[in-house]
Formats: structure tokens, sequence, C-alpha cells
């Protein structure tokens, strides 16, 4: 090689390091963060605990003893892409009111899912998933072959005497079947994933939740026959009820 063609040819190694150098197309490597997406029942942005009593109004004192309910298709997303954090989860405010799941970290702006399941999922038979799945047999969310799963309980007590003795009537609630379930999607949103910051906080206030609702004289619903309609005005409720805190 001519002394000529050899510099020519250092100059055009530099020159390829350099471009290289200069390039910022790759992106850096994707941290993945264990993230926990926690639910709370509010009322006045305060947290309200099951087995407690409450005011409704001044005229009604209201106890809660079960909120339980299957979400599916968890995700998050933002510009560049979308996240499935769960397929379906059972969340249950007295023993698992949280699941986690591992995510790369960044800011997210959409958060989606659904109450209750999808048609695919309701039609899975409990017998056929292991007992420790969230669409197994031991968590009594099966109505049977007809009506299948519940997507939602809400059960508890009431009283419109609040200068007795708390003795209260009781109010069951179990939503179910394809078209009672509600795809909740939001946007706008400030989540930051990090290594300080894990947690997603997922809030349902209970005053949207029973807006509208008596639950003295509308205290039971299993979604069919007449107490459909008040079914439905639960499931919508349930719904517009959620939040990011």
């Amino acid at each position: 090689m001519s002394f000529k063609h050899l510099i020519l040819a250092i100059i055009s190694s530099l020159l390829i390091i350099g471009f290289t150098a200069c390039d910022d197309s790759t992106d850096p490597e994707t941290v993945d963060r264990e993230v926990t997406v926690n639910f709370s029942l509010l009322q006045n942005g305060q947290q309200l605990n099951l087995n407690t009593d409450y005011e409704r109004d001044p005229d009604q004192t209201f106890n809660i003893d079960l909120v339980k309910f299957y979400i599916s298709t968890f995700t998050l997303a933002n510009t560049d892409t979308s996240v499935l954090l769960s397929d379906v989860e059972l969340i249950d405010l007295k023993e698992s009111p949280n699941f986690t799941a591992t995510i790369p970290q960044g800011d997210y702006q959409e958060l989606n899912f659904i109450i209750g399941l999808t048609p695919e999922q309701n039609a899975i038979d409990p017998a056929t998933i292991s007992v420790d799945e969230p669409l197994g047999p031991s968590d009594q969310m099966w109505w049977g072959w007809t009506a299948r799963h519940i997507y939602f309980k809400l059960e508890g007590a009431v009283d419109d005497d609040p200068d007795a003795p708390f003795l209260g009537k009781f109010f069951i609630y179990h939503v179910g079947r394809d078209d009672m379930s509600r795809s909740v999607e939001m946007n706008n949103l400030a989540i930051s994933i990090s290594e300080d910051q894990t947690n997603i906080n997922v809030g349902i206030d209970w005053d949207i939740f029973t807006q509208g609702i008596d639950l003295i004289d509308e205290n039971f619903t299993h979604s069919s026959g007449d107490e459909v309609e008040l079914a439905i005005d639960l499931a919508d409720n349930f719904a517009g009820a959620i939040s990011v805190q």
C-alpha cells in the first residue's frame, strides 16, 4: 500500500469512528422495575376501611364488608409504547388489594383496563384452572355455566337511624355477565416509574360508586330479572368512580 493510500485509510477510519461516536440513535439499555398497583376505596379523598361505620349522609350510616372484583387487560401507555401489566387479576380489598408487575421504567400518560372480564376469559371453566390463579375455583366468583363469572361483589350494611344502635340492613350486589364489563380509559396522566417510584395507586370513589343507589330499598342484585337495571347502574358507576391518586 502506498503512503497516500495509507493516509486515506487512516482518515476514513477516523471519520467512521467519529460518526459512530456522535450517533445518538441507539437507545440506552432499558431498565425494568417491579411496580405495585394498589386499589383502595375512598370517600372525600380519605380511605375507607372495611368493617367500619361511616356516614353516607347525616341520616344514614353504612358499613362495608366486602369489595371484590376482576380487572383485565391492565395496561400503561405513552407516546412510544403500550405495556401490559396483567391479563387478569382478582382484587379483594380485604385480602389482596394489589398486584405486582415488572415493566420498563419511564413516564406513562395512559392507564387502561376492564372492570370484569373479556368474553373469552368469562368462558373459562374454573375447574380447568389452578386454584392459585385469578379465574380458579377457590374464590367464590363463579355462578355456573348459565351466568358464569361474577365480575364484582359489593356487600355491607346500612342503617337510617343514626341515633339507635347500628343494626343495619344488608346490601348485596353481585354483578356479572358479558355485557356488565366496563372499560376504564384514563389519559393525560403523569405516572412516572423509577427507582424511587414503583407504586401506582388507584382509587374507587364510594360516593360515585353508589351514586343514585338507595342502599336500603335497592339492596340486592344478582344481575338477572328485575335486578338487571340496578346491576347496570352499579357497573356504570364503578367505571366512573376510578381515579389515579
